[in-house]
């Protein structure tokens, strides 16, 4: 209990401090809240990663979605689906 208890009290800290306000815990942790809020530096935005192609099983789900929605038909399914499972 006694770690349980200094944690709690870790994690109250953590959070006073990261409001930059007064805590309601104590005041041992207050601190002024800035005059302005900072305007933050503009973030690039993130480089165009390459899908990675689907793997086995999930070109399985999809084939089995396009059967079970009747967008082909049995013997389509099970050609595919063989022809999926056949593959290295």
């Amino acid at each position: 209990m006694k770690i349980f208890s200094t944690l709690a009290n870790l994690c109250a800290v953590l959070i006073c401090a990261s409001l930059l306000t007064s805590c309601a815990c104590c005041h041992k942790h207050a601190k002024k809240a800035p005059a302005a809020p900072v305007a933050a530096a503009p973030v690039a935005p993130a480089p165009a990663v390459p899908a990675a192609p689907p793997t086995k099983d999930q070109r399985l789900a999809a084939l089995l979605v396009k059967y079970q929605t009747d967008q082909i038909t049995p013997e389509e399914y099970h050609t595919q689906r063989a022809a999926l499972i056949a593959e290295p």
